[in-house]
């Protein structure tokens, strides 16, 4: 993964504020000297060393920083709280459009915290915290490729990101053999069959098309990418099925007959 510095996510809040026009704030990497700190401020602090966890399948990568913000409060509590949430969704906009984690599977946690009353010390002012938490996971092995590496293209429809690990079965089809006394001695191949499964996010356009395939009985191109590498193969379209339960994302699951 790209390793994450608190100068990165310092340069990434200054241009959020540049975008929506706030103005006399400084941005800065490390945390000030409270004795001189010069208010109104954004620190960004780098609070939890880069962590990994790792077991022969996956290595999870994690790092945390807090970003904080100091007003100074000057009497005008309304306008200073409005200033200050102003700055809150500035940052968090801009933190939640761009993409923090390194690698292709990865999480983005982030909540503020806001101090209730007035701060006393080293002066009266306002104290605003936004923790945020990026981990991501790649194959520990380096070799593998975790679910999010891979992508299917059908006709029609390009590189939809797959939602989970596609299941592929390769079966063969077999018959017995018996000799003149009825005894089994082997069995003999008769057919292969090889079947692909995989599940992708519903949208109606992906349903209808999807459809259109499977209706037309008609072989056609597909494309599993991992990791950016392609692999080709034909076939047929034979099931498919959508839904969700009531709180999750509903997805549909196609089965798709290679030849």
């Amino acid at each position: 993964m790209t390793h994450l510095e608190a100068s990165d996510i310092a340069v990434l809040i200054e241009q959020g504020f540049a975008a929506d026009n706030i103005e006399g704030i400084q941005v800065k990497d490390y945390p000030a000297d409270t004795k001189r700190r010069k208010y109104p401020v954004c620190e960004v602090v780098n609070v939890q060393p880069t962590g990994q966890e790792a077991d022969i399948r996956i290595t999870t990568v994690s790092q945390k920083f807090n970003v904080n913000v100091y007003i100074r409060k000057r009497g005008a509590g309304s306008d200073e709280i409005d200033q200050i949430r102003a700055i809150e969704d500035s940052i968090l906009n801009k933190l939640d459009n761009s993409t923090l984690g390194g690698g292709t599977l990865f999480t983005e946690n982030k909540n503020w915290t806001r101090s209730a009353q007035v701060v006393a010390q080293p002066v009266a002012h306002y104290e605003s915290t936004l923790s945020v938490l990026v981990t991501d996971e790649t194959s520990t092995s380096g070799s593998g490729s975790v679910g999010a590496d891979m992508l299917l293209s059908l006709p029609g429809l390009a590189n939809m990101q797959m939602l989970a690990k596609p299941v592929e079965r390769e079966i063969e089809g077999t018959e017995d053999i018996f000799d003149v006394t009825r005894t089994r001695t082997r069995v003999a191949p008769t057919g292969d069959g090889h079947s692909f499964f995989a599940e992708v996010e519903y949208t109606q356009t992906r349903l209808n098309t999807m459809r259109s395939l499977k209706a037309a009985h008609t072989k056609i191109s597909c494309t599993i990418s991992r990791a950016g590498v392609d692999e080709v193969f034909n076939g047929y379209l034979t099931e498919m099925s959508h839904g969700s339960g009531y709180s999750e994302i509903e997805t549909i699951v196609v089965r798709i007959e290679r030849v």
